[in-house]
């Protein structure tokens, strides 16, 4: 199978090695879903307009989130039950964000403890409570 290019692609692909009853999890929202559509509808909003050749000049992605700098507008969103995706999903995730800079924030219901994280050179990370995020 080729690689996914696209949101839907990727959705197809994972329906294919997913655990049973794991889709609404991973395919599904809150309540009304109303978060998850609007979620969908900005990234389909979202246009790449190639300017091939053009001077860029310098780019500077830093922003500020709840008064902490961050590089770039990029964070990891806490995400629970990941080991029903992959066995060490959650401490995978964690590495990835460390080795590309950005912050990873741990779920209430991570599938990983905070001794997993200690383990995981240069992650800068934040944990999920419900209903708020503590930094």
């Amino acid at each position: 199978m080729p690689l996914p290019k696209t949101i839907d692609d990727f959705a197809r692909s994972f329906a294919l090695v997913e655990a049973q009853g794991l889709e609404g999890y991973v395919d599904g929202g809150a309540g009304a879903e109303i978060t998850l559509r609007r979620n969908r509808e900005a990234w389909d909003a979202i246009e790449l307009l190639p300017a091939v050749l053009r001077g860029a000049g310098t780019r500077d992605l830093t922003t500020t989130v709840l008064g902490t700098s961050e590089p770039a507008p990029l964070m990891i969103a806490p995400v629970g039950f990941q080991q029903y995706a992959h066995p060490t999903g959650a401490v995978e995730v964690a590495a990835a964000a460390a080795r590309s800079g950005i912050r990873y924030t741990h779920s209430t219901f991570a599938s990983c403890g905070f001794t997993d994280l200690e383990k995981v050179e240069g992650l800068r990370w934040w944990f999920q409570q419900i209903g708020r995020a503590h930094v």
